[in-house]
């Protein structure tokens, strides 16, 4: 059997043959140059929330009413120096706490009868609405903080587990300083 002689191809042709092939390569690296997007946006995002970023969820009432069991807090984990007032997320024994640091290394803390909160022999005027009082723990008034350590106490002052119970926090043991709450309630 002779060979067959195919028919030559037109330029026509072969242009559209070569669109063609040229689109589906721009198909494929377009397909290609998403998908590194994609994990290049999913790393960055693991990393600024697993290591410069945090989440934690509230639990109970301890800083009520400005943090409610439930809210979810963004902390900042690189925080440098820590101020009074601050908010700020800790681990102990399993458990998450938060609190508002009301002295710092070197300062001394006292709770007088009428449920006041003395610092370095100062009365604090806060915006807290509840009385600090003492409750048995591992305090004893007047507390000195050590150096390198802070002393926390929640907003809901009555009814709350803070330094006046587990005593002054170290700085190295903070998770990070919280800078904005997400309520979940309500939505």
């Amino acid at each position: 059997m002779p060979d067959e002689i195919l028919p030559e191809e037109t330029p026509d042709q072969q242009r559209a043959f070569d669109e063609k092939a040229r689109r589906q390569k721009d198909a494929w690296y377009d397909i290609r140059s998403f998908v590194i997007k994609l994990i290049v946006v999913a790393v960055s995002v693991w990393v600024l929330v697993g290591f410069v970023f945090g989440l934690a969820v509230m639990q109970g009432e301890d800083m009520y009413p400005r943090i409610r069991d439930g809210d979810l807090m963004v902390f900042y984990r690189l925080q440098n120096g820590y101020h009074i007032g601050d908010v700020v997320t800790f681990t102990q024994d399993g458990r998450r706490y938060t609190g508002r640091i009301v002295a710092q290394g070197g300062d001394a803390v006292d709770i007088t009868e009428e449920g006041q909160l003395l610092v370095n022999g100062s009365i604090q005027d806060e915006e807290i609405f509840y009385l600090t009082e003492a409750v048995d723990g591992k305090t004893s008034y007047p507390c000195q903080v050590p150096i390198g350590s802070v002393f926390l106490l929640c907003d809901f002052r009555t009814n709350a587990t803070d330094s006046r119970s587990y005593g002054p926090v170290a700085i190295s043991q903070l998770d990070g300083k919280v800078f904005t709450i997400l309520r979940r309630r309500g939505i």
